[in-house]
């Protein structure tokens, strides 16, 4: 079910890019594919947990506003990466 959420909010911020090209719509699309985004993260971090019945309770853990900071750290540290010219560096190792 939260694996078909993800996918349905990702083809609707693809449909809402085509369909609108205002800014309301472009909005919209960005919303969907960051809860597409958001849904996808939870159900793979869930699923390596072993033990199904585990898995709401691992999903229910995430936060939206702990993600954007994470996001935002993550962004901030690989800019920093490019300017000093290390980013080959940052890719390898964030795997």
């Amino acid at each position: 079910m939260v694996g078909e959420l993800s996918e349905q909010h990702l083809a609707q911020a693809k449909f809402l890019v085509v369909l609108w090209a205002s800014q309301a719509g472009l909005r919209r699309a960005v919303s969907a594919a960051y809860y597409g985004l958001f849904h996808s993260l939870v159900r793979q971090t869930a699923l390596k947990w072993n033990g199904p019945l585990h898995h709401a309770r691992i999903a229910r853990i995430f936060e939206h506003e702990r993600m954007k900071k994470v996001l935002g750290a993550t962004i901030a540290i690989t800019n920093m990466a490019k300017r000093a010219g290390a980013w080959h560096f940052v890719a390898a190792d964030s795997y």
